[in-house]
């Protein structure tokens, strides 16, 4: 497959163009099973410009080797690998450059960066891994998932090889035996499309698009720019050609994009957006009864059968229209009403709301909870 060659640099990266095979009788260091995760609600949220390198500086420094961004995830657990509730696929990010000197000056402005790309991906129902202290064995791990995978690697590099957290080049057969489930891989490393054309090339299976960076120069912050929605989307090269979710996938209309209910052989409802990606997340978000959609301006919450709206004051944002259906419970959720300007429990088959209203989210959800009805 032609390699596409990044012009611009992406992050974590510091070279010289002198670099030599280092290392090259070290094996690298064997992980712990350890892993911090970051729930969905609290990565919705915007950190500020230190508070997640703080975080990932905790991670580093209680020895956590993986950080994993999911929905509905507790704060920190040892988060499972097969959990198939990341119906999108598996999107991991594996730093190869180290924790002394100017590696670290390189993290920490960077960091920004990958938070911005893994709220995106995890909104989007990838799980999102960042691998703190990324060894050959852990690629290995990564190119033989058999979800759908898409690998960023952060490193150094030259014109023959990328290294590793313990200085060790990673061999050309790298790719030999990779899954077919890996569809995209990243390299981010000093001279890594020389590299590539000189030594991985031919390994890479004709089934994983690559790019790859053909320069010198370190440029900080230029991963959010790589992954921008304008020129790259999650969902390139997808196996199997279409991402499908509960029946529902993106098909490309009049130069749009619409939502595609493969059960009823029918397009869901006149929506219709100019994006792919937007469209793939209102896909990976639909629950069996429901999906958001925007009308006008705002997001509206429909029933999947009937396309009737879930009454309630709209969304401004797909974000919140998403995460309210998330919050089903006992086939009722919480919706703001203009005339009460109260929260109220909703059925949403029936469409009958709560007597009762609250002020916040959590006591509605609370009264659904006590309630005996289903």
């Amino acid at each position: 497959m032609k390699l596409i060659p990044l012009i611009i640099c992406l992050l974590f990266v510091s070279c010289s163009s002198n670099r030599k095979l280092a290392f090259p009788d070290r094996a690298p260091g064997s992980l712990q099973d350890k892993t911090l995760a970051y729930d969905l609600e609290s990565l919705s949220g915007d950190l500020s410009e230190g508070q997640f390198f703080e975080f990932i500086k905790e991670a580093q420094n209680r020895k956590y080797e993986k950080v994993v961004f999911a929905p509905k995830e507790p704060l920190i657990r040892k988060a499972s690998f097969g959990n198939e509730t990341y119906v999108a696929g598996d999107f991991f990010v594996l730093i190869g450059t180290n924790f002394a000197g100017n590696d670290e000056v390189i993290r920490k402005g960077d960091y920004d960066d990958v938070y911005a790309v893994a709220k995106r991906m995890a909104w989007l129902k990838f799980r999102v891994t960042i691998n703190l202290v990324a060894s050959i064995d852990d690629l290995k791990t990564a190119l033989a998932n058999n979800r759908p995978t898409i690998i960023v690697w952060t490193s150094h590099g030259n014109q023959q090889s990328f290294y590793d957290f313990n200085q060790v080049p990673v061999p050309s057969t790298i790719f030999k035996d990779a899954s077919p489930s890996v569809y995209q891989f990243h390299l981010a490393s000093c001279e890594g499309y020389q590299a590539i054309q000189n030594k991985y090339l031919p390994h890479i299976p004709s089934t994983m698009k690559h790019w790859a960076w053909q320069v010198l120069t370190y440029h900080p912050g230029t991963l959010k720019p790589h992954f921008d929605q304008e020129t790259w989307n999650p969902f390139i090269n997808y196996p199997g050609g279409t991402f499908t979710n509960k029946g529902l996938s993106c098909q490309k209309k009049d130069e749009r994009f619409v939502i595609f209910d493969g059960i009823k052989k029918a397009q869901i409802g006149e929506f219709s957006y100019d994006k792919a990606e937007t469209c793939n997340y209102v896909v990976a978000n639909a629950s069996d009864k429901l999906v958001c959609n925007k009308k006008g301006e705002k997001w509206e919450i429909y029933q999947r059968k009937s396309l009737n709206v879930i009454p309630g004051t709209p969304f401004d944002n797909h974000y919140d229209c998403h995460s309210r259906i998330t919050n089903v419970n006992k086939n009722k959720m919480c919706r703001r009403f203009e005339d009460t300007n109260q929260l109220h429990a909703i059925d949403i088959t029936t469409l009958v709301r709560s007597e009762d209203g609250f002020t916040n989210l959590w006591d509605c959800y609370d009264y659904i909870e006590k309630t005996n009805d289903t």
